[in-house]
Parts: structure tokens; C-alpha cells; sequence
């Protein structure tokens, strides 16, 4: 005989999904309409669990057009490794408690409506390799830590917010990330970070920004990166001209976006 759990007696990742449910003021696409005690909560829809802890493990609400917010309460998922709240126009801040997501391996919050400062503590999630939260209203400076403690980061999107301030330098550690995009914010100044060190990036995306780097100096760094597929710095403040050299450094380039950059012609491959 199945016996439903009630009150104090409901584990932990049960009531954190019913506290994430309660936040949603509109669910057009009925998600939530599996999200009752007439089924286990790991059959519920865009959830995943471990078979043998029963745990949370993903939580995939991508695309489901949700309005609300994200509760406080998500940090309960402790056995979290997948969070997926993309697409949606979930509207308020992102929770402090998100570092308390140790296992967390992918975040995506990708185009919705959410603003103020994306929380510094998350960036000591250290299992972390995917990070989107591009297309928001996001603001402040990335810490100056930013890929001290993420040495697994293989994707870091942040463009189309409100970002600005510095580069921290910090972002050469991330030795293996792979893509790059802080284009569409209001960041400034030099690139002090050492891209060449980035020996694994394929994309980097800075454009429509506030840079001021001589492009002899950036494309220099960025000689060493091999595998780099894409590049995107049109409207990003640099100036001088492109090194003549420069359709060489790398034969794997097959885009190449530099609009409002007065330089000399280049070919891309000769």
C-alpha cells in the first residue's frame, strides 16, 4: 500500500519543488499540472532524480514561457547538478543561497527578465562548467575571483546585460574554458587578461562594449589560441589597426565579426 507523506514528513527536495511551484504566477504550458502528490515528485515534469538516493538532480524549465520568480528554497536541492530556468520571463533577483548548490555542474538562466547583481558567491561553485545568463538585466562588476574558484568552466555567457566595469584578469585561469561571450554590457578599459593563456577557446564574443586596447596587442594574446572558430569584437572600442599577419594565426577561424573597427584589409585565409 502507497502511503502519501504529509507535513514534516515530506523530504526535503519534495517541499523545495512545491515552494518553486508556488512562486509561479502563470504556467501557460501546464507544467505544473504533474506537480501533485498523486505522483512521486521525481516523475515530475522537468524533473530528474538519482534512482538511488531519489535526490534531485537536474530540473529542466527551459522554454515553458513561466512568470514569477526563483524562490530562495531551490538551494535545497543540494544533490542539484543541472538547473535549467532558460527562456522563461522569470522576473526578481537571483537568490544568494545558489551557493549552496555544491554539485551544481550546469546553470542556465538565459533570457528572462532578471536584474540586479548575479550573487559572487555563486561563482565558488566549483564543480560548475556551464554558466548562461545571458539576455537579462544583470548589472555590477564580476568578481575579481571569477575563474579562481570555477577550474572546470567550459562556457561563460553573460552578454545582453548591464554588466561593466573591468574584466577581472582572473578569467586566464580558466584553462579550459571554450566559449567566452561578454559582448552587448558596458565593460571598460584594457584587457588585462591574458587570452593566450585560453588554449582551448573556440568563441569569444566582446563586442558592443567600452574596451580601449590597441587591436595589435589583443590579437597578439590571442595568437596562441589554436582552436579558436569565432570572434566577435565589432563595437568594442578597440583601436589601431589589425596586424597584417593576422589571417594567419589560426586556420580554424570561419567567422570574424569587426564592425566599427577602421583597420587595414586582412584575409582570412590567404
Amino acid at each position: 500500500m502507497n502511503v502519501v507523506a504529509s507535513g514534516s514528513n515530506l523530504p526535503v527536495d519534495h517541499v523545495a519543488l512545491s515552494k518553486i511551484k508556488s512562486r509561479i504566477l502563470d504556467d501557460p504550458h501546464h507544467v505544473f499540472r504533474s506537480w501533485n502528490d498523486s505522483l512521486p515528485f521525481c516523475m515530475w515534469r522537468g524533473v530528474t532524480c538519482n534512482r538511488r538516493n531519489q535526490r534531485v538532480t537536474s530540473l529542466n524549465l527551459t522554454g515553458e514561457d513561466l512568470v514569477g520568480g526563483i524562490p530562495r528554497s531551490i538551494s535545497n536541492l543540494t544533490s542539484l547538478e543541472n538547473l535549467f530556468l532558460s527562456e522563461n520571463p522569470l522576473g526578481g533577483s537571483i537568490p544568494n543561497s545558489f551557493n549552496q548548490l555544491k554539485e551544481l555542474r550546469e546553470l542556465g538562466l538565459r533570457e528572462n527578465g532578471l536584474f540586479g547583481v548575479f550573487p559572487s558567491s555563486s561563482f565558488n561553485l566549483s564543480r560548475l562548467e556551464f554558466l548562461d545568463n545571458a539576455l537579462n538585466q544583470l548589472q555590477g562588476t564580476p568578481p575579481t575571483n571569477l575563474c579562481l574558484n570555477l577550474p572546470h568552466l567550459r562556457i561563460l555567457e553573460i552578454d545582453c546585460n548591464n554588466y561593466n566595469g573591468f574584466l577581472p584578469p582572473s578569467i586566464s585561469n580558466c584553462s579550459r574554458l571554450e566559449i567566452f561571450d561578454a559582448g552587448t554590457n558596458d565593460f571598460k578599459g584594457e584587457i588585462k587578461t591574458d587570452l593566450g593563456k585560453l588554449q582551448k577557446l573556440q568563441c569569444l564574443g566582446h563586442g558592443n562594449n567600452n574596451f580601449e586596447m590597441d587591436c595589435k596587442n589583443l590579437f597578439d594574446s590571442l595568437s596562441n589560441c589554436s582552436n579558436l572558430e569565432t570572434l566577435a569584437l565589432g563595437k568594442s572600442g578597440l583601436t589601431g589597426a589589425l596586424p597584417k599577419s593576422f589571417g594567419n594565426f589560426t586556420s580554424k577561424l570561419n567567422f570574424i565579426g569587426l564592425s566599427g573597427i577602421i583597420s587595414q584589409a586582412v584575409s582570412l585565409h590567404p
